[in-house]
């Protein structure tokens, strides 16, 4: 069976309407398409399949249709597993070792304020045993794809936090927390201490979509090792100054999903100055749909 069978790029269809629309006047402020807390989202469109009660018949085609939305900030595709059926009794799908494929699909922006979006679909027919008039089966689709978190957080510095006055800023952070960042695993809480040789960052990181984040390839048998971790590629300030993080290279989200990372760097001179905090986090993420079918001779 050859997969796609159907792909529509909506995501290019909305660029192109919208590509003589932005460049006209007006002096507003840019909206910030980092926010939120999704990454790929996956539907079943209504009555593809039909869901109980309505019935499916033997030898009928139905089609399957499943919409895929990039709610988040990062470009990516993905694929979905189908399973909860039997493959002699539900034929013409993609069987679970087969998936199909999610193309990247754009983030939020200017262009595509709601993220790029793409149709999959295929179809599927029921073949009943002898002597049997009733099957019913819940298809269980599996979205697994993999996600970028990057948060740009503005952050003031204060080397005499026990005396304030005069400084230009208040030691901690200015922006960028609250709202997510665009993506499913964000940065909740930023505490900081702060001497007058070095800061540290108490980052508290937490999974806000409900699905499964995990690490390496396989996402349907996830092994322990892979449960739950999150990599910590980037955490710098400024332009470059890179933070020494504790847990280092990455961390593991416990029970209710969250994490705490904490980050220090050194730095110099008496003065509050603000800046910024720079975290990139890397990570697998599984959402889950199904739907009911109700299966007649």
């Amino acid at each position: 069976m050859v997969f796609p069978k159907g792909l529509i790029a909506l995501a290019a269809v909305a660029a192109l309407l919208l590509a003589g629309c932005g460049s006209g006047g007006g002096g507003g402020a840019s909206q910030d398409y980092s926010t939120g807390t999704q990454g790929l989202t996956m539907e079943f469109m209504q009555s593809s399949p039909p869901a109980c009660p309505r019935v499916i018949y033997e030898g009928e085609q139905t089609e399957v249709e499943m919409r895929v939305r990039n709610r988040g900030a990062f470009a990516t595709g993905g694929r979905i597993y189908l399973s909860g059926y039997d493959p002699a009794i539900v034929t013409g799908l993609n069987g679970a070792g087969s998936p199909y494929t999610v193309p990247s699909l754009e983030g939020k922006s200017q262009a595509l304020p709601e993220g790029g979006m793409g149709d999959v679909t295929d179809t599927l027919s029921l073949s009943l045993p002898s002597g049997v008039e009733q099957y019913d089966a819940n298809i269980l689709a599996d979205l697994c794809y993999n996600y970028k978190t990057t948060a740009s957080l503005q952050v003031c510095v204060d080397p005499t936090p026990s005396d304030p006055e005069g400084d230009a800023c208040k030691a901690g952070v200015l922006a960028g927390v609250s709202g997510g960042q665009g993506a499913p695993v964000g940065i909740t809480n930023v505490g900081m201490e702060s001497s007058s040789s070095r800061t540290t960052f108490l980052i508290t990181i937490a999974n806000k979509d409900g699905g499964k984040v995990y690490s390496g390839s396989e996402c349907r048998d996830i092994a322990p090792e892979n449960e739950d971790m999150v990599a910590i590629s980037t955490a710098r300030i400024s332009q470059g100054t890179a933070l020494d993080c504790t847990p280092a290279g990455s961390v593991r989200l416990y029970e209710g999903g969250s994490a705490n990372i904490e980050c220090k760097f050194n730095h110099q001179g008496t003065t509050a100055y603000a800046t910024t905090l720079t975290l990139e986090l890397n990570y697998g993420y599984k959402k889950s749909q199904s739907v009911k079918i109700c299966g007649r001779e």
